[in-house]
């Protein structure tokens, strides 16, 4: 496996480690007792999240042990995280705030949008808005209508009152 291979997967592990811990912690502080036994209804995501933390915490000492192994000093060595992945990351909370400010739909389509002429710059623009739209309405569709998730759109509320 590559360097920048190894880097990303620690990376991701390490995340879904903090997940993991997150998750926990909010598992171990609620206070729901099952109304049909003694056992709490968080124990058994509890006994989940645990092993998952382990299996996390196994990998990243292997990953570690072997990146160990193959660490050089040249320059070729050095990582260098690409431009997209910062942009893709910065796209991302940029979008989570636009939920509340112009809606799912707009910022939806606009992340999509944006995204696919971050991951390639020469992509046909009226293709990728076509797309974007489309992936827009998908989600809508299943999510808001077919399982009645409630999406932000306080540019809609705003028009029709």
């Amino acid at each position: 496996m590559k360097k920048e291979e190894r880097f990303y997967e620690k990376l991701v592990l390490a995340l879904l480690l903090l997940g993991t811990g997150f998750l926990y912690y909010n598992a171990a502080t609620a206070k729901i007792v099952s109304p049909d036994s003694d056992m709490a209804s968080m124990d058994f995501p509890k006994g989940i999240l645990t092993i998952l933390a382990v299996l996390c915490i196994g990998k990243i000492i292997t990953t570690c042990i072997t990146s160990a192994k193959e660490h050089s000093l040249d320059d070729e060595s050095r990582i260098f995280v690409d431009r997209r992945t910062w942009m893709t990351a910065i796209s991302i909370i940029i979008y989570a705030i636009l939920w509340n400010v112009i809606g799912f739909c707009l910022s939806s389509f606009l992340f999509f949008y944006a995204e696919a002429l971050i991951l390639k710059k020469d992509a046909n623009k009226k293709y990728t808005a076509l797309i974007s739209i489309g992936v827009t309405m998908f989600i809508f569709v299943i999510f808001g209508v077919a399982f009645g998730v409630d999406f932000p759109e306080p540019l809609l509320e705003l028009v029709v009152g």
